[in-house]
């Protein structure tokens, strides 16, 4: 199988990389720089040229505060980018693995939440994926297999754990607020990229599935136990309810997706949050502490 990653540069897009690299797999990885998901000739060009069997679909627009200032270009990579590969990629037979994400719903659940719960985003990142993945259920349901991650995090770039990590290491004794009122799941991108090839390998399309680790936490409990993972003060970190902390974005206070589906497709869904935490998390501190000389 050749896999064709658009969105190389992302932390999804590395972990895939290393994980091909490891396995001796073929893939192909494209940057922005490289093409422009918005640009549908650029898109089909590169998968025409580049003939993948699967495509993943690991581009988007993620600043969540900066989508509410910029809903066009958030809506151009997040819902036509996908769009524009899921079109090419059926031209030449190659399956696509799009990759959404938790924000399509309201986080007003009270129990895990099922695959085809309905739609509800309460931002405008969340509404540019939900409109894509109703597009590509609409028109693409026969090539396109839909993967919905939250919380994601890795040794790559800037998210929660390399900022809990780094706030630790360079300031110990200021405390950092962290929401403790808001549930989900934890993921590991290099999980996540494993889940990638074994879906793609299969070429399993036409439904969605939550890719997400095992599990439940809070925000403020997944501080406390990166935190705890590589010897760093806990007590740098203070919780906080989701009502005191607003950066004027509104977001699901519950994120707990279901992995019903998975079984109905016979492959076993990834593992618990607290253990792919527990492998990860001394990479993330090693890599943290070169980028800060610490």
């Amino acid at each position: 199988m050749k896999f064709l990653v658009f969105g190389a540069s992302g932390q999804l897009g590395k972990s895939l990389i290393d994980v091909a690299t490891m396995h001796n797999r073929e893939l192909i990885g494209l940057e922005k720089k490289d093409c422009d998901v918005t640009d549908i000739f650029a898109v089909k060009r590169e998968i025409s040229y580049h003939k993948p069997d699967v495509v993943v679909n690991a581009a988007a627009w993620t600043d969540v505060v900066g989508a509410e200032k910029n809903k066009l270009v958030c809506s151009l990579i997040n819902t036509s980018g996908a769009i524009n590969i899921a079109s090419a990629s059926k031209i030449h037979g190659a399956s696509v693995i799009h990759i959404s994400t938790d924000f399509v719903f309201d986080g007003l659940a009270k129990t895990p939440i099922p695959e085809n719960h309905n739609l509800h985003p309460l931002n405008y990142y969340g509404k540019s994926k939900a409109d894509a993945e109703i597009f590509l259920n609409e028109h693409f349901l026969d090539n396109v297999l839909i993967l919905r991650t939250a919380w994601l995090y890795s040794s790559y770039g800037r998210n929660f754990a390399t900022r809990i990590i780094r706030h630790s290491l360079e300031n110990p004794k200021l405390k950092l607020n962290i929401v403790h009122d808001a549930f989900g799941q934890p993921t590991s991108a290099h999980d996540l990229a494993i889940k990638i090839f074994e879906l793609g390998d299969r070429r399993i399309v036409g439904t969605t599935l939550h890719a997400t680790n095992s599990g439940a936490t809070s925000w403020y409990e997944f501080a406390k136990l990166i935190l705890r993972y590589v010897g760093l003060d806990e007590n740098s970190i203070s919780p906080i309810s989701s009502s005191e902390w607003n950066d004027g974005v509104i977001r699901p206070t519950y994120s707990v997706l279901s992995h019903g589906r998975w079984e109905e497709l016979g492959i076993k869904p990834m593992q618990s949050w607290d253990l792919a935490l527990g492998e990860v998390a001394p990479k993330i501190r090693e890599q943290v502490g070169l980028e800060i000389g610490n």
